[in-house]
């Protein structure tokens, strides 16, 4: 998915409000202000589907080889560090 399409489904107002504050907070690009899906998943949008004996909580909150501090320069919005497949690789890896 493209940034256009992203940009477009987040501002889609035939998906509900909830559901699009949740996709934003997943989202997120700095990993300090991204939700965690424990987090997201505490949204009344989930009351309906939530079951309380199969929710278990997290060891902790994962921090990829992509979030170090010295991996992405945020004021500027690019990796010194890390090419787009670099950033996939891990990604892919660790999933």
């Amino acid at each position: 998915m493209n940034h256009d399409q992203l940009h477009n489904m987040l501002n889609n107002e035939t998906i509900a409000p909830e559901l699009r504050a949740i996709l934003k907070d997943l989202l997120q690009l700095n990993p300090y202000f991204r939700k965690t899906a424990s987090e997201c998943l505490q949204n009344p949008i989930f009351d309906d589907i939530r079951n309380p004996n199969q929710e278990k909580n997290p060891k902790g909150k994962l921090k990829l080889e992509v979030d170090q501090d010295e991996a992405f320069d945020y004021e500027t919005g690019k990796s010194t560090k890390y090419t787009k497949a670099d950033f996939l690789n891990i990604i892919r890896n660790e999933a």
